[in-house]
């Protein structure tokens, strides 16, 4: 289980301050709900807590067991779901997933016995271009949660599915986010309802809610 530790980390693009004086501890299995409007700064958290940006100010500290965790191995113990993260379009559904579990472990016993609890399984032979934004969006969030790691990070998980499939993924994300480090980051009470534990992002601030 990997513990993260923040300290008073800042991130600044150009002129702009997007976050200034973040420091978190968030121990193995936590749970955390990032909220904030569109625009505060929740994406820029999620990649400085991954160690997928640098900070410009501040540190990060990753230890497993003790042992300190360096920066460039931090990716191994994190599953990652954001819509900036995009697979490559050109690929089928079950090439993706066959693929991507080739090189990381899979929680369950296959990569279809993935694509089937997503409910995409009609539609493995399609290739990614060919998915609505609904389908694509189930299926990469489909990629961090069933990929075996200690850490869960997911940027506004489902905002491009109807609610039929919203009910759906967040069924999966409780199922599967249990006995895990769970960070989400979202402007939807819908997305973060069974999270207890609250940050919130005001003008680049943290504050606990």
């Amino acid at each position: 289980m990997l513990h993260l530790v923040a300290t008073r980390l800042g991130k600044q693009y150009g002129n702009q301050w997007i976050l200034r004086q973040v420091s978190l501890d968030i121990p193995p299995g936590r749970h955390l709900a990032v909220t904030g409007v569109n625009g505060s700064g929740k994406s820029t958290l999620l990649k400085l807590l991954a160690g997928a940006a640098q900070p410009s100010e501040g540190s990060m500290e990753y230890t497993s067991a003790g042992k300190k965790i360096p920066v460039e191995s931090v990716y191994r113990h994190i599953s990652w779901a954001a819509p900036y993260v995009q697979p490559p379009l050109q690929l089928k559904l079950d090439e993706l997933y066959a693929l991507h579990f080739r090189f990381r472990p899979c929680r369950l016993a296959q990569a279809q016995a993935c694509l089937e609890a997503l409910e995409l399984a009609r539609h493995t032979s399609k290739r990614l271009s060919e998915l609505s934004s609904g389908l694509l969006q189930r299926a990469q969030l489909g990629l961090a949660l069933f990929t075996d790691t200690p850490v869960l990070l997911l940027d506004e998980p489902t905002g491009f599915l109807d609610e039929a499939g919203r009910s759906h993924m967040l069924r999966l994300i409780g199922e599967h986010s249990q006995g895990r480090t769970l960070l989400l980051a979202s402007n939807d009470p819908r997305e973060y309802a069974h999270i207890s534990a609250r940050i919130q992002i005001v003008q680049g601030r943290v504050k606990a809610l």
